[in-house]
């Protein structure tokens, strides 16, 4: 049982890569997959998914700065290819390498550490959702008709004003609470004021303000990658269709229930795109080319890094 539990997620991969081809050989032959996909087009792929990496890096850099300590953007882009890596066999150990390391090498808070990482989940989910909702809009407004239905853009409407009150006003929310229970002994409600204190002296607006570019940025970039994938099909519209896959896979990202999210993905981007052009081999082709580039850019990055850094050290 033990040994099901730690290789389960290289089992489910291997077994929804086999699912997937097993149901749908027949399309891969009816689009000439192997023919049309390019050099040209996996060398794209495989540049974009570096850059969406160095996002990622970005991200994680300004929170260790937020600390004032000290990381290159090399050691916070290795860190997170190694995340990406050791995720993909084994869930959430990238996330515990990840605080391990930079507690050790660098004395963070773990606490401190967890928070600004919410805080900056939450940016991701106020970028990818404000521009999924956009384009759900876009997509009609295109069409002439509703093709999108309203329970998608009530589910990014949802997400993108959540996140702009926690990222925004919840400092504020706090202060007045802070006044509400002055009177009253809650330890809880009194730790969680001071550590929200704590943190808004270190400017905390200016920090989501940063990670809220980073993501801009991160999404122009799944963007293109999608729009490439797309045009490769020659789908129809495929443009904004890149435009509405882009948010709802990197949502589903979060959703870290599977290695890598798969399955996941598929399913939030099928039943998000319903009554568009998309395809659901479109789909499953679009998804795996983001998945493998990054697992390939990780395999080159991560591994070359930490053999250099320990050979240096020698």
């Amino acid at each position: 049982m033990k040994i099901i539990k730690k290789f389960y997620p290289l089992i489910l991969t291997i077994l929804f890569s086999l699912s997937i081809f097993f149901f749908f050989k027949n399309d891969f032959k009816e689009i000439d997959f192997f023919d049309k996909f390019t050099f040209d087009i996996i060398s794209a792929i495989i540049f974009l998914c570096f850059l969406y990496l160095i996002t990622e890096a970005l991200v994680l850099r300004n929170i260790v700065i937020f600390f004032k300590k000290n990381i290159t953007l090399v050691e916070s882009l290795a860190l997170m290819t190694s995340t990406y890596l050791l995720n993909s066999f084994v869930q959430l150990s990238g996330l515990g390498f990840r605080v391990t390391y930079l507690k050790e090498k660098k004395s963070i808070n773990i606490k401190s550490f967890l928070f600004l990482s919410i805080s900056s989940i939450f940016c991701e989910l106020f970028i990818f959702s404000f521009f999924g909702l956009a384009t759900t809009f876009l997509i009609d407004l295109i069409a002439g008709v509703t093709l999108i239905s309203k329970d998608i853009k009530l589910i990014f409407a949802f997400i993108a004003l959540s996140s702009f009150i926690y990222l925004f006003l919840l400092i504020y929310f706090i202060e007045n609470l802070k006044l509400l229970t002055k009177n009253f002994n809650l330890k809880l409600v009194d730790k969680l004021i001071e550590f929200l204190f704590f943190i808004k002296e270190k400017n905390l607006l200016l920090f989501h303000l940063k990670q809220l570019t980073i993501f801009s940025i991160q999404y122009i970039v799944v963007a293109i990658l999608f729009v490439i994938i797309l045009k490769f099909f020659s789908n129809e519209n495929y443009f904004y269709n890149s435009l509405l896959t882009a948010s709802l896979v990197d949502l589903s990202f979060i959703v870290n229930l599977t290695p890598f999210s798969l399955g996941i993905s598929e399913t939030f981007a099928y039943f998000g795109t319903r009554g568009t052009s998309l395809k659901i081999i479109e789909i499953i082709i679009a998804i795996n080319s983001f998945r493998i580039g990054i697992i390939l850019v990780s395999l080159i990055i991560s591994p070359m890094y930490f053999l250099i850094s320990n050979f240096i050290k020698k």
